[in-house]
């Protein structure tokens, strides 16, 4: 199952490079909260920014099946602060991955809003760059316990994502500077 798994990755690897060729920011996080819930076999998936000050995320994506099946819970803002959030975040506290796969008897949880999807497990990641929490990954409610090898997979996407979020705000800002010399 471990080669399994690697050939798995490399696949969805070149899928979400060439998606990236054509893919908004967004598309593409959603893409990779996608194959990451494929992976690790997981419902809902979410990817949210660090902001520069290390106190506040900008919840940014979540994959399809949560928007579209699991939860309808609408945020009153997308800045959140860290201070004021769940377990969730607990991976940009430790910046290594987290795994809860008891998440109702965690007794430091906060609770979830009005149409959130219930969550009976979940796993958290950071996505560091320069020794820094720069936005974090996570996916729950997997049938199992996720695993060490799971925390790995999401790992690995997380650094996949930064990069070709790296990538695509280059790009950007590239046509950006081009279209003010013109």
């Amino acid at each position: 199952t471990a080669r399994r798994r690697s050939e798995a990755m490399l696949r969805s690897r070149l899928r979400l490079s060439e998606y990236a060729r054509r893919a908004t920011l967004s598309e593409l996080l959603r893409a990779v909260l996608d194959e990451a819930e494929l992976l690790t076999a997981s419902r809902i998936g979410f990817f949210h920014f660090v902001e520069r000050d290390q106190q506040y995320l900008e919840l940014y994506q979540w994959s399809t099946n949560t928007v579209e099946q699991m939860c309808q819970a609408v945020p009153e803002s997308h800045h959140y602060s860290i201070d004021v959030a769940g377990v969730w975040v607990d991976c940009v506290h430790t910046k290594r991955p987290v795994v809860y796969n008891d998440y109702p008897s965690l007794p430091h949880r906060k609770g979830l809003p009005d149409g959130h999807a219930p969550i009976a497990r979940m796993l958290s990641v950071p996505v560091m760059r320069d020794g820094e929490v720069v936005a974090i990954i996570g996916v729950g409610n997997n049938h199992t316990d996720y695993t060490g090898e799971d925390a790995d997979a999401v790992s690995s996407y997380a650094t996949m994502a930064l990069e070709l979020v790296e990538r695509i705000r280059a790009e950007d800002d590239l046509k950006q500077s081009e279209s003010m010399v013109r």
